[in-house]
């Protein structure tokens, strides 16, 4: 069963059962509205559980059809039942009716494509010239267009002493696409320069497992791929790129570095390894997409703390910080495409000496 079918099946069900209690108020204007939006909720959730397992990643179609009843079905049974109250009853429900349409348009349509720029500015005695790095984390796109080629402007026009590129780069369902979506981020990123004064860095994200070849994609570009953990010399900097497996390693150890020494990988966890490196790199979470006001995100894919796996900059110590960025694009495939209070990312970190 394909995943539109599956969408569409939930849909039907889901309408059938609002359209049910509708007609259920219609017949009973005098029982209040809690009974049916208690009903609803109970019925999209065992529908949820119900069809979810037909997805080829369950997790992510379960989120899926869940949206689907929070933004869709919710608001036209809060919209019925305001139609058969009165007084405060009705505008509390017309009022959350709309609160969820909006918030779905903004987490849909808005928050996925309205790139911030944020900017760090750090000082570290073992510089004695300022330097550049932007970190492009997370492109993650099956659809590379319009968004990508602002993105990329929006690196070329920082000009980066340092480019790091901290993996999930096209998330395609098959190899065939997979192939088209490089085609079209190399014709992107060669038509408009992408480059950094002392070098392009990249590391594998979790989009590129099964790819063996990922490394050959970005041949040509100007780009240093690390294959493997490996630690280089740029400029002043110390530059530690890691492989997959070991950014997701908590107990990570790294030997000390000569220079203002920085390690980036996809996963951030192994921030909370050993090691005395001077500044820390990862991406991978998205900053949850979703972040829930004095909350954070409610899944992050991270053992790092909520709040940093939410994204920012964080002092572990005197002079050694941590940067997680929230990437540029989403989590594809079945999942839900969007982003609520968690606006897609580029980061700009500043050194300077002091």
């Amino acid at each position: 069963m394909t995943v539109l079918l599956v969408h569409l099946v939930y849909f039907v069900l889901l309408g059938l059962v609002v359209l049910g209690l509708v007609v259920r108020v219609q017949r009973r204007p005098d029982e209040g509205p809690l009974l049916s939006i208690l009903v609803g909720g109970a019925s999209a959730v065992l529908l949820v559980v119900g069809i979810s397992p037909l997805f080829p990643h369950p997790i992510w179609g379960s989120m899926a059809l869940g949206c689907q009843a929070l933004f869709l079905h919710g608001p036209a049974l809060l919209l019925a039942l305001a139609r058969r109250s009165g007084g405060l009853v009705r505008w509390a429900l017309g009022g959350l009716a709309l609160a969820l349409v909006l918030v779905g348009i903004d987490a849909f349509f808005v928050e996925p494509r309205w790139l911030e720029v944020r900017r760090v500015q750090l000082s570290s005695p073992k510089l004695t010239q300022p330097v550049k790095i932007v970190v492009l984390s997370d492109l993650q796109t099956d659809d590379v267009g319009d968004y990508e080629a602002e993105v990329l402007a929006a690196v070329v026009k920082e000009r980066p002493d340092v480019l790091l590129l901290p993996g999930d780069y096209i998330q395609a369902d098959t190899r065939d696409e997979a192939d088209r979506q490089w085609a079209a981020l190399r014709a992107l990123w060669t038509q408009l320069g992408v480059s950094a004064r002392d070098g392009v860095f990249a590391v594998e994200g979790n989009a590129e497992q099964g790819d063996r070849a990922w490394g050959s994609r970005f041949h040509g570009l100007g780009v240093t791929v690390f294959p493997k953990t490996a630690t280089v010399r740029v400029g002043e900097l110390t530059l530690t790129g890691l492989t997959l497996r070991d950014s997701g390693n908590p107990k990570l150890k790294v030997a000390p570095k000569g220079g203002f020494h920085v390690i980036f990988g996809h996963i951030p966890d192994f921030s909370l390894g050993e090691n005395s490196a001077d500044l820390l790199i990862g991406g991978h979470t998205h900053g949850g997409q979703v972040q829930i006001p004095f909350y954070g995100p409610p899944i992050t894919f991270s053992h790092l703390p909520r709040h940093m796996a939410a994204g920012g900059t964080f002092e572990l110590s005197p002079g050694r910080h941590l940067d997680v960025s929230r990437g540029i694009g989403l989590e594809r495939s079945e999942a839900p495409a969007l982003r609520f209070l968690c606006r897609p990312e580029l980061v700009v970190i500043e050194l300077t000496p002091g």
